[in-house]
């Protein structure tokens, strides 16, 4: 009986921690992880390959999954060896834009879109998404096409983490290797002072 318990908690765990970190619906990220949680390296080795992964987030499951998705992926500074390494059938793109149909992707918390391996020199680099354009729908977000419906582009949310990338319209940065971001809570003086008291 104690092994049956210790199985079915071993189990409920790992469920638990293949869960992306974003929690809303229908998001879009890069992460260093397939799962969708680590998407700031605060270094790496010196001249070693990286690998990033483009994520499909918590995609409602009414859609079936996906088919195609479009996007512009945006990089700063861009590394001497990029390399990408694509999941789909049929591939039509020229960096930095990306369309993928046919592409055939079930429903998972994670789906992994295509990923992709650069040099790291050494530098900071950021990583964000934006609108694929000519979009083909509204341009504002990358964008998904929904497996029951062939016809249904369904826009996909950059990850929590976004920032917006300065000069590109719509485009957000998403994830750093190096040079993380620290998160900052709002505090009033008070509440500071109080930890003092």
């Amino acid at each position: 009986m104690k092994w049956l318990l210790v199985t079915v908690l071993l189990l409920a765990a790992q469920a638990a921690s293949a869960q992306p970190c974003d929690p809303l619906p229908n998001g879009i990220g890069i992460y260093f992880d397939e799962v969708g949680c680590d998407y700031c390296r605060a270094s790496a080795p010196l001249y070693t390959m990286v690998t990033g992964y483009v994520l499909a987030t918590n995609v409602d499951p009414g859609l079936g999954g996906i088919i195609g998705f479009e996007l512009k992926l945006l990089i700063d500074p861009m590394p001497p060896t990029f390399v990408e390494r694509i999941a789909g059938a049929s591939t039509i793109y020229l960096f930095p834009w990306y369309n993928w149909v046919p592409f055939d992707t079930a429903i998972a918390p994670a789906i992994k879109l295509f990923w992709f391996e650069f040099m790291w020199m050494g530098s900071p680099t950021r990583f964000g998404l934006g609108p694929y354009l000519p979009s083909s729908r509204h341009g504002t977000t990358p964008m998904m096409l929904a497996a029951n419906d062939p016809a249904l582009w369904v826009p996909l949310r950059p990850s929590i983490q976004n920032v917006p990338w300065p000069g590109e319209d719509y485009g957000y940065t998403v994830a750093w290797v190096g040079n993380c971001p620290v998160a900052v809570e709002n505090a009033s003086w008070g509440e500071i002072k109080s930890l003092y008291r």
